[in-house]
């Protein structure tokens, strides 16, 4: 699942009114992010797998630092 994918998860524990899971979700999957040394979000990313490319074989495709994958940003300023 993409960074912009798991927008649309928070934005549904948000809905639902479960905020605890929204945070510790962001927290987790960003969080991951933050841990393996990024300072961009990129448009893949699977911590199991970070070579992970929707393009065929090349990783390189993938955009290190995309917009899609901004969640933390909408969600922080609202909670």
């Amino acid at each position: 699942m993409t960074p912009y994918l798991h927008h649309h998860l928070l934005s549904a524990y948000e809905h639902a009114g479960e905020k605890e899971k929204l945070d510790r979700h962001l927290r987790a999957y960003w969080g991951e992010m933050l841990r393996k040394g990024m300072n961009v979000f990129p448009e893949v990313f699977v911590p199991e797998n970070e070579r992970l490319t929707p393009y065929g074989t090349d990783p390189r495709i993938n955009s290190a630092c995309h917009g899609w994958s901004c969640a933390p940003a909408y969600f922080l300023r609202k909670m």
